[in-house]
């Protein structure tokens, strides 16, 4: 009856969805709620006041809590990738955010108003490890182009600014739909990059295939493996993805999947020759797509070794100035942890790039053998002539050797 009373004259009933301050549920109606379960126990008047509680409640965070100020952010994420990762789940849950970075020639500047205001400048990264043969024209403009800061000595990866707005234009143009997760095929390809290939986190791996393959066959809840004998869709995906503003590297990841995916299929049928010539011309399809784009990415990093070689780069003093400057503040905070005094996680955080800092910039050790220093390398360190001595055996660095650095007493503690 109450269902037919809001539908009347057609239009239904437009309810405010108020939060319950006890069970911190989302309901259509509170005080029927509030009656029915969480406080059908108590008194007429109880009930009215906690109502009138929870709407003063739902009005102080309309007014304040959907609004987020970028600098209150910057100042309890400290890590510029993590920052923006929040940003964009805080949008895609209708939050309004202001002082966002601007993006200007694929160079995030994020802008602080204000006295004192300081501007932080990344780099998106780019693929590497990939075939640079170069066969025809760029299709690629300068904005769609990211800079290659992979060779930076305090290199770290950072987050694009563009990427939420590529990944907007994707679903727009369905080039997000996929096949579902738990696809046979999918699921054994999930399993070959697991055991085979030793990549544990494939997830995003597979999910690339089963977009394009969604793209190639729109209809359907098994893959057809006549997928194999359309190029032209193959060509047009690629395509597609290069119009949906998305940058070289993410569209090489694509193509390298897609091949890696195509590979498997062979070796799960390789005593069908007939098959496996079919994949075998697949692949090389997919190789003569990934040239341009390769070619792309390698524009862009002759560009930027350009820009370094006409600036003036710092010297090993002005990067360990920071060591020296900093060290006193450090020394307070390791005084507190030692003492067990209570430590923010802001400090936490300067703390730890403080130790990394001191590897990086007054060891020389690359970003990826800190990433690779497991624990139980740390605890099998040696004391050498009043020197703690540290290897690291696993890196993903072009070195063979294994990392190793001499740290003083104090740098170790």
């Amino acid at each position: 009856m109450a269902h037919q009373t809001e539908k009347r004259n057609g239009k239904e009933k437009d309810r405010r969805i108020g939060h319950c301050l006890l069970c911190q549920k989302p309901q259509e109606v509170l005080s029927a709620h509030l009656a029915r379960v969480c406080m059908k126990d108590s008194t007429k008047e109880e009930r009215e006041a906690e109502l009138k509680r929870a709407k003063k409640s739902t009005k102080s965070w309309t007014r304040q809590g959907r609004n987020w100020d970028y600098r209150q952010i910057c100042s309890i994420v400290m890590d510029r990738a993590s920052r923006m990762a929040l940003v964009r789940h805080l949008e895609e849950r209708d939050f309004f955010i202001s002082y966002k970075p601007e993006e200007a020639d694929g160079v995030v500047l994020e802008q602080q108003p204000g006295p004192g205001a300081a501007v932080a400048k990344g780099e998106p990264t780019v693929a590497s490890g990939t075939t640079m043969d170069a066969v025809e024209d760029s299709p690629w403009s300068d904005h769609d182009e990211e800079n290659d800061a992979s060779e930076a000595p305090t290199y770290q990866e950072a987050a694009s600014a563009s990427w939420g707005r590529a990944r907007c234009n994707m679903q727009q143009t369905g080039l997000y739909e996929k096949f579902n997760s738990d696809n046979p095929l999918l699921v054994e390809f999930k399993k070959y990059l697991v055991n085979h290939m030793e990549v544990p986190n494939c997830q995003q791996e597979v999910d690339n295939v089963s977009r394009m393959l969604r793209y190639i066959q729109p209809t359907g809840e098994e893959i057809d493996m006549d997928f194999l004998r359309k190029g032209t869709e193959a060509k047009d995906y690629i395509e597609s993805l290069k119009g949906a503003k998305l940058l070289p590297p993410t569209i090489l990841n694509y193509i390298n999947n897609m091949i890696h995916f195509v590979q498997f299929l062979a070796t799960r049928n390789i005593d069908d020759m007939e098959f496996y010539t079919r994949c075998d011309s697949y692949i090389s399809l997919l190789h003569t797509l990934r040239k341009p784009v390769s070619k792309a990415i390698n524009k862009v990093t002759c560009k930027t070794r350009y820009q370094r070689f006409l600036g003036s780069p710092k010297s090993v003093r002005d990067c360990q100035k920071l060591l020296s400057v900093a060290k006193n503040d450090m020394l307070r905070i390791f005084a507190n942890l030692q003492e067990g005094r209570f430590v923010g996680s802001d400090e936490k955080t300067l703390y730890r790039y403080y130790c990394e800092a001191i590897l990086i910039l007054g060891h020389f050790q690359r970003p990826a053998a800190l990433q690779g220093m497991t624990v139980s390398e740390w605890l099998n360190k040696t004391h050498v002539n009043g020197r703690v001595c540290v290897a690291v055996g696993q890196h993903k660095t072009s070195s063979v050797e294994i990392a190793t650095f001499a740290l003083t007493t104090e740098e170790s503690a």
